[in-house]
């Protein structure tokens, strides 16, 4: 039985007794955990297509398509974690563009053997940032979802 008492500005609350209750409490991380695990699978996915529909992909006949077909999603931590990306060398400057070249650039080092044209810079293609920010508050919503369902399975 849930014992309050209020002394002073502080709330203090006891729960004595009832190991039936102790134990649901016991049970909350495991259930939230696999919730968690569901929607970020669920909202890792959603980014990885989102990101491989944004891809610009070139439109040579018979060329074009590395760039969005290496778009990966890889878990970690035992799935309560994802990371959707490329390994393709090129990712980061279709993302975010090459912007002004030279020593004043702050852009990261070209891969060896690039060398640069008679242009300033290349714009820069989002594609997987704005996949990120379509899904963001979708994966916030289930987050509180799932965790509100897992405290009402508990009464």
């Amino acid at each position: 039985m849930p014992v309050f008492s209020g002394r002073g500005t502080g709330v203090t609350a006891k729960l004595l007794g009832d190991k039936q209750v102790l134990a649901k409490f016991r049970v909350i991380p495991l259930l939230v955990q696999k919730q968690l695990k569901d929607v970020v699978h669920d909202s890792a996915l959603r980014i990885q297509r989102g990101g491989k529909e944004r891809c610009p992909v070139r439109k040579t006949k018979g060329l074009g398509g590395r760039l969005r077909n290496s778009i990966r999603v890889y878990f970690y931590r035992n799935g309560q974690a994802a990371q959707v990306g490329s390994d393709v060398e090129y990712s980061k400057f279709v993302e975010f563009g090459t912007g002004m070249r030279g020593s004043g650039s702050s852009h990261p080092p070209v891969p060896t053997g690039w060398v640069y044209g008679p242009r300033p810079g290349m714009k820069a293609q989002p594609f997987l940032y704005p996949a990120f920010e379509v899904e963001r508050p979708r994966f916030i919503a289930n987050v509180v979802r799932k965790v509100r369902k897992v405290g009402r399975g508990l009464t």
